[in-house]
């Protein structure tokens, strides 16, 4: 997942792993320093989660 705030991860997973934080001189500024984590553990029923959840294709 990427966002701004991991720990707002912590009801829904276990454990949360943060593996890098966006950095590009191409990207626009609001897409810099967005945290990408690792939800281990999911807590929540993914199906009852995905409506809040965005997807970009």
């Amino acid at each position: 997942m990427v966002q701004n705030h991991p720990e707002r991860l912590a009801p829904c997973c276990q454990q949360t792993v943060i593996l890098a934080v966006t950095s590009s001189p191409d990207a626009m500024s609001h897409k810099i320093g967005k945290t990408i984590a690792f939800c281990r553990g999911l807590r929540v029923d993914i199906h009852g989660l995905s409506p809040q959840l965005k997807s970009y294709y």
